[in-house]
């Protein structure tokens, strides 16, 4: 197990309380459905590890009050640990899927990202910034390969947190979703 996954166990353990597991409950749900929602990406390890850096620069870096941010994203992190939990250990049911291939996703994402004004709007600086961001969310994770699946889930793992974020927020998050696509390694 990657150890941001590990570090993830170790929050989830500390907030035993039924209240907090109802509510890790309900955010393991809201990943599901968001993961599920793009068939083109597995769920694995690696993307559930790519998911946890997206949402945790998302969260902590672009929060409107950063030390609010960090103490109430308890219950997305438990979310995020009790699906990678459920999807990854040995002998869950196979997600039923067509074969994920998730340069398809990132080939989607490029296509709507054209069509976005913030998008277009972005100045080299930004997309240069946004991946640094991106390698620097990857550095502290050094376990977590930088692929396609990684990075797929770099991005879910900033749309779930946009609620965190401030509006003025939103092209940065865009630029990081681009930064994303811009880093994909090679197809073998």
């Amino acid at each position: 197990m990657y150890a941001s996954l590990e570090q993830l166990r170790e929050t989830v353990a500390a907030h035993t309380g039924d209240d907090m597991r109802a509510l890790f409950a309900y955010h393991s749900e809201r990943v599901a459905g968001l993961v599920a929602s793009q068939p083109d990406i597995p769920a694995t390890e690696t993307t559930i590890a790519g998911f946890l850096n997206g949402f945790r620069t998302a969260a902590t870096a672009l929060a409107e009050d950063p030390r609010l941010s960090a103490d109430t994203m308890h219950p997305q992190l438990g979310g995020i640990y009790l699906y990678a939990v459920e999807t990854v250990k040995p002998g869950a049911a196979p997600v039923d899927q067509p074969t994920p291939d998730p340069r398809r996703f990132f080939a989607r994402l490029g296509e709507t990202l054209v069509t976005e004004a913030v998008y277009l709007d972005l100045t080299e600086s930004e997309r240069l910034a946004a991946q640094e961001t991106v390698r620097r969310a990857f550095a502290e994770t050094p376990d977590v390969p930088v692929n396609a699946a990684s990075l797929a889930g770099f991005v879910l793992g900033l749309l779930y947190a946009t609620p965190f974020i401030a509006e003025r927020a939103i092209p940065t998050i865009v630029a990081l979703m681009d930064a994303a696509r811009a880093m994909l390694p090679p197809e073998p």
